[in-house]
């Protein structure tokens, strides 16, 4: 069996699952992965395959228009082909080692450190209140909640529970259901909005299905009106539509909240995806280095009985 005939029965299982990452999948495999070993037997692949798929990878592709990818998406690429192995051997198509295990992965830090102020937060609201309703309204709640866009888009009307200020995020990306709770400026924006019925989606597209798929362009458009990303290079402190959700995480953890609370707010699959927080607030560890040091200055200020 060749890898791509491996490929194929593995991509219709991904259909057949639901999974919404089989487009992604399908596109790396066509554009860097059948390239080098579509027509190879799976016996006859060993590590160095991959690591001419590497190679291709970090020097980018100008007949399909595709830059140099970042460390992550190189990732993403050789797990997917871990994963059809992996497969073939779970189902018997395929025996042996896995050869992407001896393959070294390229490792990059490519979190997302850029948090608004709230002040920035206000400007970009109201540039974006200037331009279009339903960006305003889906980034309102991305800052206010901290919900991804993905969740946003989602959200239908029987989600919405104006008596306790709730909403429920169903089918989220860690696939585990949770509550977050409406702001007075988001349960308003809600409030202005005429509601359909229960499983409408509350903010509709133009598509056959009514469901919104991307963040309109005005976002960015309104981000750089205000020049929020003036001057920076790094792209890790460039805003984008990902920067709300962060902000809201940013500042609850400003404020003191622990992370395993902000964990459940942001519906975190595990606590070391909150950590990467735990560096934003400052203010809050001098404040109890400071509480320290105050307790030490009191009980200096005790007179000591000396011994006899």
């Amino acid at each position: 069996m060749t890898f791509s005939s491996l490929f194929e029965i593995y991509l219709t299982q991904q259909k057949a699952d639901g999974k919404k990452t089989w487009s992604r999948e399908q596109e790396l495999y066509r554009c860097w992965i059948q390239p080098v070993i579509g027509n190879l037997r799976l016996l006859d692949i060993a590590p160095i395959h991959f690591e001419r798929i590497k190679s291709n990878m970090k020097a980018g592709s100008k007949r399909k228009n595709w830059g140099k990818l970042a460390a992550g998406t190189i990732r993403y690429c050789l797990g997917v082909c871990r994963q059809v192995f992996n497969y073939g051997k779970k189902h018997d198509l395929f025996f042996g080692d896995n050869p992407v295990c001896k393959v070294k992965m390229p490792v990059a830090d490519n979190r997302r450190m850029r948090f608004l102020t709230h002040d920035e937060a206000h400007r970009l609201l109201d540039e974006l209140k200037l331009r279009s309703v339903l960006t305003y309204r889906v980034t309102l709640i991305s800052l206010h909640c901290g919900l991804r866009f993905g969740e946003i888009a989602g959200l239908t009307w029987q989600d919405l529970n104006f008596q306790n200020d709730t909403i429920l995020i169903r089918n989220p990306k860690n696939g585990r259901t949770r509550v977050t709770f409406m702001s007075e400026a988001v349960k308003a924006t809600l409030l202005e909005i005429e509601p359909g019925k229960a499983g409408d989606f509350i903010f509709q597209s133009t598509r056959m299905d009514g469901k919104l798929r991307i963040v309109s362009e005005t976002f960015n458009r309104a981000v750089n009106k205000i020049g929020l990303n003036d001057s920076i290079v790094d792209s890790r402190l460039k805003v984008v539509f990902h920067t709300c959700r962060h902000s809201f995480a940013s500042w609850l953890v400003a404020e003191g909240t622990d992370l395993f609370t902000v964990r459940e707010l942001m519906g975190h699959k595990s606590i070391a995806m909150t950590e990467r927080y735990s560096h934003l607030s400052p203010d809050t560890l001098r404040k109890a280095f400071n509480s320290l040091e105050s307790a030490r200055s009191q009980s200096k200020a005790i007179p000591i009985p000396l011994a006899g």
